[in-house]
């Protein structure tokens, strides 16, 4: 029932757009509006064919959400210089927060066409794709301190504000503006394609399924490639700093956007292959490759540069055995993938105080993984879904470095070192019984093995299962009721990654035992009652 939000709802911050200190609050920030209208249609030739079309536009003026980040957790007294809000001192655990308020206007437009036919022992299916895509939008971030309870109290501090030369320094609860990571990005991109597919039954044990997408890819986009700072936004202004001698120094900054336009191909492809050495037995391959370069949003930050402007491939890999009979599904396939020219911005944290600077990341990933899975029916309407996934995913060509404000130089290398959040063991039990046919139970069960919780594979998570149920009830053609339970045992624990731990190396792991880190958190135990109405 607890929050890890400040208290009081409400944030002095600059915007990026109009270089303004505005006042955020709770309400605002996450106030989303959206309208869309679908169109869904097919039609049935005489000849056999099949023409199905699907529409959609959506327009949503308000697509707003916030960002909660944080960093070290650490003890202050009273002669470091935080205040409450009634201005006494404090001292105790204080956290560096980080927060990031997202503004945008986003509207689509959809269409799909495509036909498709059986021809004796091939199934043939050729469609088109027009997908419209619109984006306005901007972010804003700040940094505070913050009592490390639930609801926490906003600590202020000292601090100078850059674009004020005559302003002394004086108490904030916010600092830092604009400092890590805000975005501003404005334009549209069209994706028209065209795409085959044909399932061909070469044989009664032996079938082929092939096909290909044609894609033209127009993007032009207003991008603001200038590194971010405190004080950063957009138009004219000047930033102040302290020489050695003690006078005042002016930096100038004309903060514009710059219009990137990209017109592109983009391609995938797919070939399986499935033989039956006997009527329940048999082999299984595939490969899929797909393309696509960088979207519009990724041009919300600094980069990509022209230099940087690279084509992201997509390559999979992979096969297996199944079989099956009248109550098993079974199927068991080695699979391999990769993905090049990752685009990311990374928040990197000084290990040990709440200073972050934001580098722009170029990097690879690959895996190599087993799964198999079944789908199990033992008796009448009970029916199991099972799944055993162990992988190993990497990091490759990741590497970055950043100065902090003491002159301080730091890196990380997470080359071949094992992708945070991702475990690399993997279980899903999934039982479901049908008490009757319109009202059934069902229970989830999954494991995530051990996962590490930083980019260096310094710290992680032991491994931890979560678990679900509930009861969905079709009480008739236009209602239909459900109850679900989340965390079933009340189980506690912390997951995925700790805040401000992006630097921290396997030799320094050993100083933060015993230390309060931050994260993220298993979902508590909760019931959630739905009901859905058709008309």
């Amino acid at each position: 029932m607890d929050s890890y939000v400040q208290r009081q709802g409400s944030f002095k911050y600059l915007n990026t757009k109009t270089g303004k200190m505005e006042t955020w609050n709770m309400t605002d920030g996450n106030d989303n509006r959206a309208n869309e209208i679908a169109l869904i249609s097919q039609y049935q030739f005489d000849n056999g064919w099949l023409w199905k079309l699907n529409a959609k536009y959506m327009n949503a003026p308000r697509a707003n959400y916030v960002d909660y980040g944080g960093s070290t957790i650490s003890e202050v007294s009273a002669a470091d210089g935080y205040q409450l809000s009634d201005g006494s001192a404090y001292s105790g655990l204080i956290e560096g927060r980080r927060t990031w308020l997202h503004f945008g206007k986003v509207s689509n437009a959809l269409l799909t066409t495509e036909m498709s036919k059986q021809l004796n022992n091939h199934k043939l299916m050729i469609g088109l794709n027009e997908w419209y895509y619109h984006l306005n939008y901007y972010s804003s971030s700040f940094q505070w301190a913050g009592t490390v309870e639930a609801y926490p109290q906003t600590l202020s501090q000292m601090y100078v504000n850059p674009l004020d030369p005559t302003q002394t320094a004086r108490r904030s609860e916010t600092f830092g503006y604009n400092e890590l990571s805000p975005e501003y990005t404005k334009g549209s991109e069209n994706k028209l394609a065209v795409y085959f597919t044909d399932e061909w039954r070469v044989s009664p044990k032996f079938k082929v399924f092939y096909g290909g997408r044609l894609e033209y890819y127009r993007m032009s986009a207003d991008q603001i490639a200038t590194s971010r700072f405190s004080g950063f936004h957009l138009g004219n202004y000047n930033t102040y700093s302290t020489a050695a001698d003690g006078s005042i120094v002016a930096t100038e900054h004309n903060i514009a956007p710059a219009n990137v336009t990209k017109n592109k191909l983009n391609y995938a492809a797919t070939l399986q292959m499935t033989y039956n050495l006997t009527k329940q037995f048999g082999l299984t391959a595939d490969a899929t490759v797909a393309t696509r370069f960088p979207r519009i949003s990724e041009y919300a930050g600094t980069g990509p540069t022209e230099e940087q402007y690279k084509r992201v491939t997509i390559p999979l890999i992979r096969g297996g055995i199944f079989y099956r009979n009248n109550w098993l599904d079974l199927s068991s396939m080695v699979t391999y993938i990769s993905k090049s020219n990752n685009i990311d911005q990374q928040n990197l944290t000084k290990p040990g105080t709440s200073e972050g600077k934001t580098v722009l990341l170029i990097y690879n990933i690959q895996t190599l993984g087993w799964t198999t899975s079944a789908e199990i029916n033992p008796i009448k309407n009970f029916h199991m879904h099972a799944l055993f996934t162990y992988q190993k995913p990497v990091y490759k060509n990741y590497n970055a470095s950043v100065t902090f404000s003491d002159g301080q130089s730091m890196g990380v290398n997470a080359n071949n070192m094992i992708v945070k959040e991702i475990p690399q063991v993997l279980i899903e039990l999934d039982p479901k019984y049908d008490i009757t046919k319109n009202l059934n139970a069902w229970l989830s069960f999954r494991y995530f093995g051990k996962t590490y919780a930083n980019l260096q594979e310094a710290l992680y998570f032991n491994g931890h299962w979560e678990t679900f149920g509930g009861i969905n009830w079709n009480v008739n053609k236009k209602l239909s009721l459900g109850v679900s339970v989340v965390n079933i045992f009340n189980e506690k624990g912390a997951k995925g990654t700790i805040s401000g731990s992006e630097l921290i190396t396997k030799d320094e792991a050993g100083k933060y035992a015993g230390k309060y880190m931050s994260g993220n958190y298993m979902r508590p135990f909760t019931v959630e009652f739905s009901a859905s109405i058709k008309f």
